[in-house]
């Protein structure tokens, strides 16, 4: 899916810094579908959302900010709206910078705005790649880069039998290799714990085919 507007952050930028070997998470998922009739799909986005409250906040600090410096040094003393209007331009032209340093740009998004906004888009991405229509359990294992955050989505099936907090190792195993900025390693350990979690309740089916690619989907 791609963003109308401005994409804060595209994926291609993120693998420049992330390592990410396709060919070796396939092996991973390869092996994952030989041992349950579990099919699982792995996928990445630049960012979940553009955004759009972020370059209003910006400004409005970076204004603030200048106001109380200008007032400080006396600079109202003469031409009081001129030099209003330049700080404005001024903290215009902050937020243009800042919101696309990520490091920063992130300090100006609400931590349930990130959680609401990752899930929302790991959803989209299930029903987009038609994982909840497939004959077998299927799971989503979603990476957001903007925003460092993994999210696990399942079918019904899969739902109304493993018990849902089992899920939370799956996070915790891939979190840690996020932040080496190692996505083969978290999707791997994600797969792999994935596995220990569905293998017994749904044993590999050797008449079952294989419905979905086991190529990582990259979307900004």
């Amino acid at each position: 899916m791609d963003f109308q507007g401005e994409v804060l952050v595209e994926a291609g930028e993120y693998f420049k810094k992330y390592q990410f070997n396709n060919t070796e998470i396939q092996k991973v998922i390869e092996n994952f579908e030989k041992n349950t009739s579990v099919e699982i799909v792995t996928m990445v986005v630049g960012s979940s959302d553009i955004y759009p409250a972020i370059k209003p906040r910006i400004t409005i600090v970076a204004f603030i900010s200048l106001l109380f410096f200008s007032y400080s040094l006396n600079l109202f003393s003469q031409l009081e709206y001129r030099i209003i209007l330049l700080l404005l331009i001024i903290s215009f032209f902050i937020s243009f910078i800042v919101s696309k340093i990520e490091i920063l740009a992130s300090n100006f998004v609400f931590p349930n705005e990130i959680n609401e906004e990752v899930r929302q888009r790991a959803i989209e991405g299930f029903f987009e790649h038609n994982l909840h229509n497939l004959n077998a359990g299927a799971i989503l294992l979603f990476i957001s880069l903007f925003e460092k955050k993994v999210d696990v989505l399942y079918d019904e099936k899969i739902k109304e039998t493993i018990d849902q907090k089992e899920w939370l190792s799956v996070i915790n195993n891939m979190l840690p290799e996020i932040k080496k900025k190692n996505l083969t390693r978290a999707f791997s350990k994600g797969i792999e714990t994935s596995l220990s979690i569905v293998k017994e309740k749904f044993p590999p089916n050797t008449q079952q085919k294989n419905e979905l690619s086991n190529e990582t989907i990259i979307e900004s």
